[in-house]
């Protein structure tokens, strides 16, 4: 352990190698991962921030609220949306914060937002959230959104949106309403066997794009 950590270090030192040093970092069985994760939470490159959100988010858990919660407001999506995932995944209610990301410019931001509030059932923004689905073009904004609405309200209607999204777009697309549809799900039983069909239906249908075929079978065996 001692030479690996050594390594692990040694890498962490050169900013070239410095993702390396992290994506082992997260595997290493180093007890002060976290701590050393959250030394690069201000790199210069962001996938190195977005890598430092994901080691302390599997080694960490809610000790590094406050700083993560920070990340919020990076100047890159990708950083922000892994900001968001380890809140939810550590249960770190920062609402008020996540609210503020609903108009986000960017169109993922926006989709993990929605579906963050609803994770966290938070009814303060539940109107808000109407309001911004109500207006939203894009499918993807439209699918977190419609995701964190259906745990809030359990409304058939938002369940009935991820259906049509998930039956209009493809690939990359379609492979991400799909996580949507397997949460909703799994958070209600009575709406497994329907979307257990469909993918099964998507699935035997063929002429799949690249990665949908293992997104498929993914999100199958979580429903399972």
């Amino acid at each position: 352990m001692e030479t690996d950590i050594k390594k692990i270090k040694l890498l962490l030192s050169s900013s070239k190698n410095r993702e390396d040093g992290l994506e082992l970092l997260k595997v290493s069985g180093y007890r002060n991962a976290a701590s050393l994760a959250s030394k690069y939470l201000d790199d210069g490159d962001s996938f190195v921030r977005q890598l430092a959100i994901e080691c302390i988010s599997e080694r960490g858990g809610k000790r590094y609220g406050e700083q993560v919660a920070n990340k919020l407001y990076d100047n890159e999506e990708l950083v922000r949306i892994a900001a968001i995932e380890y809140l939810v995944e550590n249960k770190v209610r920062k609402c008020d914060e996540i609210s503020k990301l609903l108009k986000d410019d960017s169109d993922l931001v926006r989709a993990y937002s929605g579906w963050a509030l609803g994770m966290f059932h938070y009814v303060r923004a539940l109107e808000e959230i109407k309001n911004i689905f109500k207006n939203e073009k894009d499918d993807l904004a439209r699918s977190g959104l419609a995701e964190g609405l259906f745990y809030l309200t359990k409304d058939e209607s938002y369940f009935q949106t991820l259906l049509d999204l998930f039956h209009t777009n493809y690939g990359e697309e379609r492979n991400f309403i799909m996580n949507s549809l397997t949460g909703v799900a799994i958070s209600s039983p009575k709406h497994k066997e329907i979307v257990r069909n469909e993918f099964l239906n998507l699935l035997n249908k063929g002429n799949l794009f690249e990665g949908e075929k293992d997104s498929i079978v993914k999100n199958l065996e979580e429903l399972d």
